[in-house]
């Protein structure tokens, strides 16, 4: 009973390929729309087409596996199983089959929050470096203008090497937001789109700009997993009497207001059929209390939602 009913498939086969026994549940996960009970192993595996035949074991051929392989397959309807080959002492083959496709949506997310992180540091360190270049430059250029003597066509050629270098420097500074915007666009795929609202004049305020580009990024993974059909995100950045409000506002499916009430504690996710974690809203909420600031969400179901820090 237990054979039948558990979650994993398993099949056995003997040295000439012949199915010895199996359970419903690898013959779903083999991708078998009817029964499959009676196949010999090469004809059993064919939907999988990570597996080579030859390495299976036939009527008078014995199959080139020598101990045990371990692949995955992904269906077209997405579904990704694990399937597991192992040789016997009798020359056997038992077939084990499981469906990780949760697993492997969770190690394709982190994957691509690596990726992203790894574009981010370098868009940091190249833009740390071109502004200690800019700064040798202006400071060599001030200690040159101090001094007298220049003609006009020297004074000339100070003036464009002073209007250049404050460009670099304006470029410099300018790359760590054209850098977030690109990863951005990356991160929410090819459906959806950024917009932004920045104000003008906004006061400066002491924050760890890694942490906050994170933040900004968990919010904006949230916005598109909320959109899977398409739409906008848009990044608002207000003035207030107390400092800065930044807006992440999608058009998406929305929270409940139990959803609401625990998106920031840690491990709650709404989108577990798409391998979300549970921790972004949760590590948004700590940076935004750590540096003196706070965060709240403003959302209707059906209606999209508002993420304020």
């Amino acid at each position: 009973s237990t054979f039948r009913t558990m979650n994993e498939g398993i099949a056995l086969f003997d040295p000439s390929g012949r199915p010895i026994t199996m359970n419903r549940r690898v013959i779903e996960l083999v991708g078998w729309p009817g029964s499959a009970r009676k196949f010999p192993l090469r004809k059993f595996v064919q939907p999988i087409s990570e597996i080579d035949p030859a390495l299976m074991p036939a009527e008078g051929d014995a199959g080139a596996l020598e101990d045990r392989s371990v692949l995955r397959h992904r269906s077209e309807a997405g579904r990704v199983t694990e399937v597991s080959l192992s040789r016997q002492p009798d020359g056997g083959i038992v077939l084990l089959a499981r469906d990780i496709t949760d697993m492997d949506r969770q190690e394709a997310e982190v994957a691509k929050a690596q990726r992203l992180d790894g574009i981010m540091r370098m868009t940091h360190q190249v833009s740390h470096e071109v502004g200690n270049m800019i700064g040798i430059i202006t400071g060599s250029l001030g200690l040159l203008e101090r001094e007298t003597g220049f003609n006009d066509r020297q004074k000339r050629h100070l003036a464009r090497i002073r209007k250049a270098a404050d460009r670099g420097r304006s470029l410099a500074g300018s790359m760590l937001s054209i850098g977030m915007a690109d990863v951005l666009e990356i991160a929410i795929g090819e459906k959806r789109h950024l917009a932004f609202d920045i104000a003008e004049n906004l006061p400066k305020v002491q924050l760890d700009a890694a942490l906050f580009e994170q933040s900004i990024l968990n919010l904006c993974l949230n916005a598109a997993a909320a959109m899977p059909e398409g739409g906008t995100i848009l990044i608002r950045c207000l003035g207030n009497d107390t400092g800065i409000t930044v807006c992440v506002i999608d058009n998406g499916a929305g929270m409940s207001a139990d959803a609401i009430d625990k998106a920031f504690e840690p491990y709650f996710t709404t989108r577990d059929a798409e391998g979300g974690a549970g921790l972004g809203l949760a590590v948004v909420y700590g940076f935004m209390r750590q540096s003196g600031g706070d965060a709240r969400i403003l959302s209707v179901l059906g209606k999209g939602t508002t993420v304020e820090l």
